[in-house]
């Protein structure tokens, strides 16, 4: 047994107080890293990644998922045409550019 209990039970409402102020601050940081590692999933974070970069091949992508609703038939050769005209493009683009 511990020879003055009461500065034993001090002592370890002590080191409690430190242990929850640890848990507590560890608590914090937990949710700030998982804040920042789930941002670019949030929608807000695809549109600024993807927007500049991507707005035409979505909006072909939008059309040919709603034709693909509407007209499921006439869609394979209209997605290879797309497809085609996409690919041609992105190769004459730079050097249109230059």
């Amino acid at each position: 047994m511990h020879p003055n209990p009461t500065s034993h039970a001090q002592i370890l409402a002590a080191r409690r107080e430190v242990l929850v102020t640890q848990c507590a601050l560890q608590r914090i940081m937990i949710v700030t890293e998982t804040q920042a590692l789930l941002e670019p999933l949030q929608p807000s974070g695809w549109r600024r990644y993807l927007g500049p970069r991507m707005q035409v091949p979505l909006t072909i992508a939008g059309v040919l998922l709603g034709l693909a609703v509407s007209r499921p038939k006439g869609v394979l050769p209209l997605m290879r045409s797309a497809l085609g005209i996409f690919g041609l493009l992105r190769s004459v683009l730079p050097m249109l550019r230059k």
